[in-house]
């Protein structure tokens, strides 16, 4: 459980015109399965003094609330927060919210877009454009390698999976709603080579951005294959392939909260 430092909502209120709260009993009487919508306070990074973000209510009680962070987050170096972790906040916090039963629409209408051409090219939005996502009761995802095959129903036990499935350091993870799109994921310690295919045509696909200016390289295994090494230019953190892993789940396009080179 974390408490992250929030922005006061009330008091942005009582302090800028333009700024509408919501009424007193909306903010306190929020129930398990409503969203929220917080930010996060952090020091300044490129003139970005805070992140809002939806968060699903799990507990609550007189006005005081946990829940999980149901977005992919930019700026989670600054502020320590991940799409689904789990923090404390009270009314005081709220900017927005959604009722449970609000959502029945939404999620009709989110299912009906991802039946048309072209669903695959959209992406999660960030920051503060930021729209509560309910993934875990709609679709299955497949993932194949060092956790066996296996079919995942919800965010937590991907993101389980993922964590906990290991030969040693070394992971090895395909992921994919159906056969196409694929994300695959290789870890090793707390580095990770990601790889994303689009379909089936023949095209290479995409490369994540690492550490371009660092010479070094990091080795990776692949089940049936001969150990091989990825320059540092194209490894990220564990957690930036975690946060990928997320919004793919959520969304199966290129994970926006990674840079990528198309090869």
């Amino acid at each position: 459980m974390k408490t992250p430092e929030l922005r006061n909502a009330i008091e942005m209120s009582e302090h800028h015109q333009k700024f509408d709260a919501l009424l007193h009993n909306k903010r306190s009487s929020l129930g398990i399965g409503d969203s929220a919508k917080v930010c996060a306070v952090f020091r300044p990074v490129e003139n970005v003094g805070g992140e809002r973000f939806w968060v699903t209510i799990t507990a609550a009680e007189g006005g005081r609330y946990q829940g999980k962070v149901d977005n992919v987050l930019s700026h989670s170096a600054s502020h320590g927060l991940y799409f689904g972790d789990l923090i404390s906040f009270d009314y005081r916090h709220i900017y927005d919210a959604v009722r449970k039963s609000e959502r029945a629409e939404d999620r009709r209408q989110a299912l009906e877009d991802a039946s048309k051409p072209g669903f695959k090219n959209q992406t999660l939005k960030t920051a503060e454009e930021n729209e509560p996502w309910i993934s875990s009761d709609h679709h299955t995802m497949t993932i194949d390698g060092t956790c066996g095959l296996r079919a995942v129903s919800s965010l937590d036990a991907l993101l389980t999976t993922l964590r906990t499935c290991r030969t040693g350091e070394f992971g090895e993870f395909w992921i994919s709603p159906e056969k196409y799109p694929l994300l695959t994921i290789f870890i090793h310690g707390e580095l990770a080579y990601l790889h994303f295919y689009l379909d089936d045509d023949g095209h290479p696909g995409f490369q994540p951005v690492g550490d371009v200016d660092s010479g070094d390289s990091v080795v990776f295994k692949e089940a049936g294959q001969a150990d091989f090494s990825m320059p540092r230019a194209v490894v990220v953190s564990v957690e930036q392939a975690y946060q990928a892993a997320a919004e793919f789940f959520a969304n199966p396009c290129l994970p926006g909260c990674i840079q990528w080179k198309e090869l």
